[in-house]
């Protein structure tokens, strides 16, 4: 009975706590629900501030970069300004050169020899620019190459020196004619200086430009009219026909002496050329046709593997050549 009573009793103690804990248990969950929305709360907050700082973080971001750009932009300008600004004072430098020249207390032929040195090979205005000085003070020191051969600290080579000073003589008369020379460099201005005369350089000149000759081009122009002119200036064309002068100027070129079909059956016909031609007309042919042929023998050795195309030039002028001895037969000088 006892132990029913006690275990009755300890039933009911069991219970009251059971009953006890239970609102402490709904304590407990109204205490973690209001918990909870304070860390929800809490967390946003956070997200928020977060996103704020990351908005922040961005905009600093994007204001950099564009500051960064912005500076590249401004370094970028400076530099080509800077490369500009450089490239102007070279070609300061270049004018300075020789237009400053003959204004300094240094003595006339030091100065020469020092924008002599001072020219840059690599450079067409630097040269032509030293080639219009070199005609100018020629001019008033006609011996002023030679002075210059004597100097042992002249670094370009004499015959550059030559040809710059030829290439200013063309390019001062092309000025004062009017024509501009800035396409013309200083080869082809030295080719156009060898012309036998003001008129015929100026024909040339105009030609050059206009169809843009190389300095082959314009020596194959000049070349023949030199020859002309040495030979007249000579006497050597006084006995002479204008026939004769037509054959030994074509001579120049065979190629196209060959293409003259009249000209061609003429040089072969050994009766008609002793008619027509006196011993001494036949004797510059002759001399002329000798002299094209060995010519063309030294181009042919040089270009062997071109040789094939000089072949039927050479017999040509061979040909020319046996005709006329053939038209010596019995003849005296």
């Amino acid at each position: 009975m006892d132990r029913i009573m006690r275990s009755t009793e300890q039933t009911g103690d069991d219970s009251n706590t059971s009953s006890d804990e239970e609102p402490k248990e709904e304590g407990d969950e109204s205490m973690n629900g209001s918990d909870d929305k304070e860390y929800n709360e809490q967390d946003e907050r956070e997200v928020e501030e977060q996103n704020t700082r990351t908005e922040e973080h961005e905009d600093s971001s994007e204001s950099t970069s564009s500051g960064e750009s912005a500076a590249t932009g401004q370094r970028s300008a400076n530099t080509s300004s800077e490369s500009h600004e450089e490239k102007e004072e070279a070609e300061d430098r270049e004018e300075s050169s020789s237009d400053s020249f003959g204004r300094s207390e240094e003595d006339p032929i030091d100065e020469i020899v020092r924008l002599l040195n001072d020219t840059d090979l690599k450079s067409e205005v630097m040269q032509k620019r030293t080639g219009k000085v070199l005609s100018a003070q020629s001019k008033e020191q006609p011996d002023l190459l030679n002075k210059l051969k004597e100097r042992k600290d002249v670094v370009p080579h004499r015959e550059t020196v030559k040809r710059w000073k030829q290439a200013g003589d063309a390019s001062h008369k092309l000025e004062q004619k009017g024509m501009d020379t800035a396409t013309l460099g200083t080869w082809q201005l030295q080719e156009l200086s060898k012309a036998p005369s003001d008129e015929i350089m100026f024909k040339i000149a105009r030609e050059a430009i206009a169809e843009k000759l190389t300095v082959r081009e314009i020596r194959k122009r000049v070349s023949p009219l030199v020859k002309k002119a040495k030979m007249e200036a000579s006497g050597a064309l006084t006995d002479m026909g204008p026939r004769c002068v037509e054959i030994i100027e074509a001579l120049d070129q065979p190629e196209k002496l060959m293409e003259q079909t009249k000209m061609v059956i003429l040089l072969q016909d050994s009766d008609r050329l002793k008619r027509e031609f006196t011993f001494t007309e036949l004797s510059r042919i002759h001399e002329k046709a000798n002299t094209a042929e060995t010519k063309i023998e030294k181009q042919k050795r040089a270009l062997e593997e071109k040789g094939s195309g000089y072949v039927p030039v050479i017999n040509f002028l061979r040909l020319i050549r046996k005709t006329i001895s053939a038209a010596y037969v019995g003849e005296t000088s």
